[in-house]
């Protein structure tokens, strides 16, 4: 590499950061670690690199936003993030700039526009596609994690996210119903086309059947039209005029087994008693509802926090990562043992 032909990227992947982290070295910005600033100094006296002025206008082009973008349906779940982000980036000295996106938009794209438009100086996505490649990725010019996504099209150095296993926590759900003697136990989910926490848990279920030498029955599929209680009650009802034979359901989250508890006992079903019934998520309507559901708790909290933290070690200059944490299984009044098995 010739030294009048480096540029400030080719600085930041000799170094091994993003090229705002350079930026911020060259200005003098207070939050990167001395290691990572003595890091890319070296560097660039090494190559004797002269900022342009593209780079010398970074700084100016910087801002103390944070972008949130959410990509799913506007639940207590994500209300509950939001409020504790929001207290984390106020308490960097920062502001949040949230953003609804349509969920068959690309949050990447809209979060690109963001960026621009609001000089974000980094962007925290809730919910959102498993699909993106390393080099979409790269176009959003700034620092950024994903919260509730296990996975990406590309390497696990390229992006940051704090999130449950969700096959490993519905394989829990479902091995529960299992142990309860329930030998068929049917699932709810929502229709997509592509990759996704609803495609993880199924294969969470699939995986629990299989485990336990049950045969994946396709009529024991229940698919909504999205994530309501409306269109969860409806499904549900439509199942239950055919030949349903089960005794169970695993709902992956909450709000579609509240749709579906409702449409059991008007449809002259006992939940739990002729009907079990486990959701995901651990939101509080879970708690509250009658029975109160037992579900599959994620740790909310923690991984808002997290999230936030990670977001502003990247600021730093620090590496990407993903942070796994564990889910819990909350019991509660709509799972009992299957007829004729003694409870556990």
């Amino acid at each position: 590499m010739q030294r009048n032909d480096i540029t400030i990227k080719d600085i930041a992947e000799l170094a091994n950061v993003g090229v705002s982290t350079v930026s911020r070295v060259m200005n003098d910005h207070p939050e990167v670690s001395d290691k990572t600033r003595e890091r890319v100094k070296k560097i660039i006296n090494l190559y004797g690199y002269v900022p342009n002025a593209s780079a010398q206008n970074l700084k100016m082009a910087e801002s103390h936003n944070i972008g949130v973008l959410i990509k799913a349906a506007f639940s207590p779940f994500f209300t509950t993030m939001i409020e504790i982000i929001e207290e984390y980036i106020v308490k960097q000295g920062y502001s949040m700039v949230l953003m609804k996106v349509g969920i068959s938009e690309d949050e990447i794209r809209r979060a690109e526009i963001l960026v621009k438009d609001k000089r974000l100086s980094g962007v925290i996505f809730l919910g959102g596609s498993f699909s993106h490649t390393e080099e979409k990725l790269a176009h959003l010019g700034c620092p950024f994690v994903f919260v509730t996504t296990t996975q990406l099209s590309c390497r696990s150095e390229a992006f940051s996210s704090a999130y449950v296993n969700d096959t490993k926590e519905a394989f829990k759900a479902v091995e529960y119903l299992i142990s309860l003697g329930h030998k068929n136990p049917a699932i709810l989910l929502v229709k997509t086309e592509s990759l996704s926490i609803i495609e993880l848990r199924l294969n969470g279920y699939k995986q629990a059947l299989a485990q336990y030498g049950i045969d994946f029955n396709e009529n024991h599929v229940i698919t909504a039209d999205n994530f309501s209680m409306k269109a969860s009650y409806d499904v549900t009802k439509q199942a239950l005029k055919k030949s349903f034979d089960c005794s169970a359901i695993f709902a992956i989250s909450d709000v579609l087994a509240v749709g579906a508890i409702k449409a059991l006992t008007d449809s002259g079903f006992n939940v739990p008693g002729d009907m079990s019934v486990i959701g995901f998520d651990g939101q509080d309507i879970a708690a509250y509802y009658n029975p109160t559901i037992t579900t599959i708790s994620q740790p909310i909290e923690q991984m808002a926090h997290k999230a936030a933290e990670q977001l502003f070690k990247l600021i730093r200059g620090e590496k990407h990562r993903q942070i796994e944490f564990n889910g819990n299984l909350i019991k509660g009044g709509s799972c009992i043992a299957a007829k004729g098995v003694e409870d556990i």
